[in-house]
């Protein structure tokens, strides 16, 4: 995974980092949250069927996919008030839950979120 301006990082130093892929190609990013949920942004799913979607999870490097944990995607919740204007989105965020559960490791672990 790549942001745009970023920089690489080191080998699984953002464990809870998930791709998600739309007909094998990199559509998204998330998080693990669960050990079966990923947080994602809305718009990454609003338009698109989740169903054509793969989420790929330990992942440190796309071209060597050997230690990956794949799963796919049974139910998706965008915000409620979600909206997308061709300058901006507001509440552009999801849960997409996963179609069974993942073993957390050393490559994999939910992020860190506060208490509610």
């Amino acid at each position: 995974m790549r942001i745009v301006g970023g920089r690489r990082a080191e080998p699984h130093s953002f464990p809870w980092t998930v791709a998600i892929l739309k007909n094998d190609r990199m559509h998204c990013g998330g998080a693990m949250i669960t050990n079966k949920h990923v947080l994602s942004a809305g718009h990454c799913f609003k338009w698109d069927n989740f169903k054509t979607m793969e989420v790929l999870i330990g992942l440190d490097n796309m071209d060597d996919l050997k230690n990956v944990e794949k799963r796919n995607i049974s139910n998706v919740v965008i915000h409620e008030a979600f909206t997308s204007t061709a300058v901006r989105d507001e509440n552009d965020i999801a849960i997409a839950t996963l179609n069974r559960p993942v073993q957390f490791n050393d490559n994999i672990v939910p992020i860190c979120l506060p208490e509610p």
